[in-house]
């Protein structure tokens, strides 16, 4: 897994991971994600586990226009 991520990393910086079977992309306004307590999860960059919470599913929705993003 760690070095399938490190070979992906390059692509990432370069902006052309959409290239890799591995990554999906795509658009909705909602997302639900189902993972189980094994499975390794970052959080705005940092680690985290889902052992012990009860948290495995998520379900995010976006907000039209809640975020602002200045480039």
């Amino acid at each position: 897994m760690i070095a399938r991520v490190l070979r992906l990393l390059p692509a990432l910086l370069g902006a052309r991971h959409l290239d890799f079977a591995e990554v999906r992309s795509g658009q909705a306004r909602t997302l639900g994600i189902t993972i189980d307590g094994s499975a390794p999860v970052h959080l705005d960059g940092e680690p985290w586990t889902a052992a012990g919470t009860g948290m495995q599913r998520w379900d995010i929705e976006v907000q039209p226009r809640a975020l602002r993003v200045v480039i």
